[in-house]
């Protein structure tokens, strides 16, 4: 079941224009060939900065997901291999963790968890921000 549900979005995405591909924890596209409103793991590009020379790539996109993961001291959120984030193709695929905005206070007993997430951003390359996404709601 879940290879097929892969193999669909996969042809999807491929037939939008992103050249996207996915691996096991993300789904990743081609900086120079996204166009704004295109739709990539369940979010829409709403604007890219892309520096060729630098590999600098400044990704906003609008929408909220679903994803499970674990809550990090430090304020950043690392999801799970259920859980498909869009990433730039250059990119290192162990940089998994992203900035959460408006995080709860978790105890030590409740760091995994499913969340709903919006405005997830791309910072990556010659650039001092980090990836990041709104935090909306914990999943019951």
């Amino acid at each position: 079941m879940w290879s097929k549900i892969v193999f669909l979005l996969s042809a999807i995405l491929i037939m939008s224009g992103c050249n996207s591909r996915i691996d096991d924890h993300y789904i990743y596209f081609n900086p120079t060939k996204i166009k704004v409103g295109d739709e990539i793991a369940g979010f829409t590009l709403r604007s890219i900065d892309y520096d060729k020379e630098t590999k600098t790539v400044h990704a906003y996109f609008d929408g909220e997901v679903e994803i499970s993961g674990y809550f990090m001291d430090s304020g950043y959120f690392a999801p799970d291999i259920t859980s498909h984030l869009p990433k730039a193709s250059f990119e290192e695929p162990h940089q998994n963790s992203f900035k959460l905005i408006d995080m709860p206070i978790f105890d030590r007993e409740h760091r995994m968890g499913t969340i709903i997430i919006k405005d997830y951003e791309i910072h990556k390359g010659n650039t001092k921000l980090s990836d990041q996404a709104i935090f909306v709601k914990i999943v019951d």
